[in-house]
């Protein structure tokens, strides 16, 4: 070999110097046989897989670059002859185009177990990728080395590599990732690599899953807590159904219903009380997942339940609210409405009221208060009147139970039972009001009949009677149609509370609250408000009936004698100060 063609081992600088070398390589590229222009570009690839910069060989924005492309002119004539070598090495270079495009992939995955079990199992990949580049270079150090034979060489890499990045396309969340890869496994045919390797990630990432599940589920530990948000009942936790994995998708909002229970468990209860039934999960096949999941949650719902029983009396609680708020137990609405002839004090008198009559003995009387109202009509259509025509206005007044500072966990269960009762207690109160107005102007007409009327006047007086009488079977008949609701639908929630987990006595509550307000058009708006409209009126009719009977019967006389007319003031004042209920 003269001197016009250098050898090859003083052509080859070492990797990451060699500017003169370089230039050396770039001037005589035209006189080297293509055996030597091959080992020369086999020694570039070699770098830049091990992540050195290659001499005449560079990759700038996914595209390989060839230093003598940029040569004299005269070089430029001879590129065809080195077509084929450079197809070659861009081939052998799509390894390191898929690596760098999948580390820019794994840079935009969230910081999470699962992300770092994926990042493990890549590591590992990529680590195989060296071995088996500096397995070839070792290998060839004493051969020829040849562009296609480590094109054939990295061929189970360029394949790996290329399925990774369809993985990690598009993916950033923790669900987005397992979703692909469990797509992957069901995409090829058993017995395939790619599918062994599917499956493998599939498990190395799902057993990370479970190990954020287990701690949320069993602990009420959230480790990444982006779905944090902000409730004013107190619940703090929000669940996102769109990005739960297809392997949850079943059992997501069982997932996240027994992290919550977990976590208000773990204000009540100790250590060794948390530490009973935890069954680590593990992930072995989706179904087994599933059924250790619902497993959990349902322990969890009883754990819950049976700590409501036995520190914050919940069944004691909710029967309280039947009889008082659904009125049950009536009476102490009418002791509640005498009382309130004199104006003032109401929330005293509730209290006097509720302990004067059968719900006495409730241990929870002095957790009811009367609260102002001011709802949207659509969610409180009453008609409005004042009481003595003075003082406290009922209409727009709803009663609720004080919750215990110690049971705001409680508030999220809590808060949709007392709002329905509150509505069917504001229906309850407005009827037994109704009542008595009618009561009161069916009084007055049957005192009518004992004036000294024309004719005329004592035929409209009998329609006017007959009118008041449809109106009071018609409240009748709503609060009657009421205490059958309540009778039948408490009974049936009451009696299975002490066996049922929270979740069942919850469904059973909400399906109880549903039957409770259709049956009093409570869900309907228009029905509702044609309801309530028909009830001002009567109750209109019947204050105003009575108004005007009030002002003829001190300038009528009767024809009967005093003694009758005592013992129709007697009755009058008799029915005025009974307490009128079922």
């Amino acid at each position: 070999m003269t001197s016009k063609y250098p050898k090859v081992l003083e052509l080859v600088p070492p990797r990451g110097h060699g500017q003169d070398a370089r230039s050396l390589i770039l001037k005589h590229w035209d006189s080297y046989s293509i055996d030597i222009k091959e080992s020369l570009l086999v020694h570039d690839v070699l770098a830049i897989l091990s992540g050195v910069e290659g001499s005449i060989i560079n990759i700038d924005n996914g595209r390989v670059e060839f230093a003598v492309q940029e040569a004299s002119p005269v070089s430029k004539l001879a590129l065809d002859s080195d077509s084929a070598l450079f197809v070659l090495v861009t081939q052998v270079l799509h390894v390191a185009l898929l690596k760098s495009q999948l580390l820019q992939h794994l840079e935009r995955l969230q910081d999470t177990c699962v992300a770092h079990a994926f990042l493990e199992a890549v590591q590992q990949l990529l680590q195989q990728l060296e071995s088996k580049v500096a397995q070839y270079e070792h290998g060839t150090r004493d051969q020829n080395q040849s562009l296609s034979r480590l094109k054939i060489h990295l061929s189970p890499e360029i394949a790996t590599l290329e399925f990774l990045n369809r993985i990690c396309n598009g993916a950033t969340e923790n669900f987005q990732l397992i979703d692909n890869i469990h797509s992957a496994c069901n995409m090829h045919d058993p017995g395939d690599i790619t599918r062994s390797l599917a499956n493998q990630l599939q498990t190395q990432v799902m057993d990370a899953l479970c190990l954020e599940i287990d701690l949320w589920i069993h602990h009420g530990v959230l480790l990444h807590k982006s779905s944090l948000g902000i409730d004013p009942c107190g619940d703090s936790f929000q669940f996102y159904p769109d990005k739960v994995p297809t392997l949850l998708g079943n059992v997501g909002l069982e997932i996240f219903k027994a992290g919550k229970y977990a976590t208000i468990l773990k204000q009540f209860q100790s250590k060794s009380q948390r530490s009973s039934r935890m069954v680590p999960l593990r992930f072995t096949t989706p179904r087994e997942l599933e059924a250790s999941v619902l497993e959990a949650c349902t322990n969890k719902s009883r754990d819950l339940l049976q700590c409501f029983m036995q520190k914050f009396k919940f069944e004691q609680r909710l029967e309280s609210m039947i009889n008082v708020m659904l009125v049950q137990r009536a009476d102490w609405i009418g002791l509640f409405l005498d009382a309130l002839k004199e104006p003032g004090l109401e929330q005293s008198k509730l209290q006097e009221a509720l302990a004067s009559s059968t719900c006495s003995r409730d241990a929870f009387i002095r957790d009811y208060v009367l609260i102002p109202c001011y709802n949207s009509l659509s969610d409180w259509h009453m008609p409005s009147e004042h009481v003595n025509g003075q003082g406290f206005d009922l209409d727009f007044v709803t009663m609720e139970m004080q919750i215990p500072q110690e049971m705001r966990t409680l508030q999220s269960f809590m808060q949709k039972i007392t709002l329905t009762f509150s509505k069917v207690f504001r229906l309850q109160l407005l009827l037994k009001r109704l009542e008595r107005s009618l009561t009161r102007a069916w009084f007055y007409n049957q005192k009518s009949q004992e004036l000294g009327l024309e004719p005329h006047v004592t035929l409209k007086v009998h329609y006017t009677l007959l009118g008041i009488s449809r109106m009071l079977d018609f409240c009748k008949r709503v609060q009657g149609y009421a205490s059958l609701v309540i009778q039948q639908g408490a009974t049936s929630v009451l009696n299975g509370i002490k066996t049922k987990s929270l979740d069942e006595i919850t469904a059973a509550l909400l399906n109880y609250q549903q039957q409770l307000e259709f049956g009093l058009l409570l869900n309907d708006l228009e029905t509702f408000k044609a309801l309530c409209t028909t009830l001002a009126v009567a109750k209109t009719f019947a204050l105003h009936l009575g108004s005007f009977f009030n002002q003829v019967s001190p300038t009528i006389q009767p024809r009967q004698n005093v003694q009758n007319s005592q013992s129709i003031e007697g009755r009058q004042e008799m029915l005025q100060t009974a307490p009128i209920g079922p």
